[in-house]
């Protein structure tokens, strides 16, 4: 069991939200890629004192925001390192293209662009068809 005596005995109400879902999906992401029941949902939260009510109030709140057609964007950490990707690209692909032009005749930048480009596409697709699947499952 961990040690807990380093830990600050009283918490935020935001760093408690914050530490039970870090707690929660690394609990359910180490059991794969299982999805809850509403009853399993329900006995988590009660277990942790959540009452139905709040639960079901919550989820009212979910569905009447699907019902309203906003659709569920990309995460934070996906968007930060697909910008990450392609400010790399962008990068080291100008960089390579002042060596080649500096380097004289032949041209051969066009080969790597050409290879982390399609790895970017795909990095982009990858997004895109998750970002679709997870619309689709709401």
């Amino acid at each position: 069991m961990a040690d807990t005596r380093q830990h600050p005995s009283r918490f935020t109400q935001a760093e408690v939200a914050e530490i039970i879902r870090e707690a929660t999906s690394h609990m359910l992401s180490a059991q794969g890629d299982r999805q809850l029941t509403r009853e399993e949902l329900l006995a988590m939260a009660r277990e942790l004192g959540v009452s139905e009510e709040a639960v079901e109030q919550v989820l009212a709140a979910r569905a009447q925001k699907s019902r309203t057609g906003k659709t569920p964007t990309l995460s934070r950490g996906a968007r930060i390192g697909l910008a990450a990707h392609g400010m790399s690209y962008g990068i080291v692909i100008s960089g390579l293209s002042i060596v080649d032009i500096m380097t004289g005749p032949g041209w051969w930048v066009q080969w790597p662009a050409l290879g982390w480009g399609m790895g970017l596409a795909f990095h982009c697709m990858g997004l895109f068809l998750a970002q679709m699947k997870r619309t689709e499952s709401k």
